[in-house]
């Protein structure tokens, strides 16, 4: 009997061993899964979480470009990069205020809502307006025949890079032989063109459509 109560205490030691050895198996496996869940690495590229698609960048309508491309500001710093010369003055100005800059077709009323920018370059001057609520644009270039006819080709290719090279030409060849010139230099932005004397001043007039 009493040899028998001597092994009790060992049983129990074995099956505490026992549970001692399941509970550290099973934090084991416990800090395996943890360990093997990655964490996001800040070094290395993320992918964006939506379609580049699904954000497009906002760009403006045809129309918009044209009118930002036809702007009388655009037109004169494209003229002026042009020639090689910038003007020594610029002014803006409204087509219905009586101003140094008034012509007589301002009074008609596709130019009641007219507004332009002048520019004063050496022995000639720049005049570019919009108006019909900016869907049209004229410009105008004033002095006298050997500045007219030596920045024609310019202006006019800076309102329209596709204008016929050889309808500018015919235009310079008229106005030189006759007096006047022009006509239709290009089937899209620009409607007409004419050079001519108004006065004394030779001037040369585009036409053109925007948008």
């Amino acid at each position: 009997m009493s040899n028998h109560g001597a092994k009790k205490p060992d049983n129990l030691s074995k099956r505490q061993k026992i549970l001692c050895v399941v509970c550290i198996c099973l934090v084991l496996v416990g800090v395996s899964k943890i360990a093997g869940v990655t964490t996001p690495d800040d070094s290395a590229p993320q992918q964006p979480t939506h379609s580049v698609i699904d954000d497009p960048t906002p760009g403006g309508t045809p129309q918009e470009d044209e009118q930002s491309k036809l702007a009388p500001s655009t037109v004169l710093d494209s003229f002026a990069s042009a020639i090689g010369q910038q003007p020594s003055s610029t002014e803006e100005f409204k087509t219905t205020t009586d101003s140094a800059h008034s012509r007589l077709e301002y009074r008609l009323p596709a130019f009641e809502d007219g507004s332009g920018l002048h520019a004063q370059f050496d022995s000639f001057t720049v005049d570019v307006i919009t108006y019909r609520g900016g869907t049209s644009l004229r410009a105008y270039l004033d002095g006298d025949d050997t500045h007219v006819s030596g920045n024609y080709a310019a202006l006019v290719k800076v309102i329209d890079k596709d204008a016929s090279d050889d309808q500018i030409q015919r235009d310079l060849d008229a106005f030189m032989s006759t007096g006047s010139g022009g006509g239709s230099v290009s089937d899209g932005t620009i409607a007409n063109t004419s050079i001519g004397k108004v006065g004394s001043i030779t001037e040369a007039l585009i036409d053109a459509k925007i948008g």
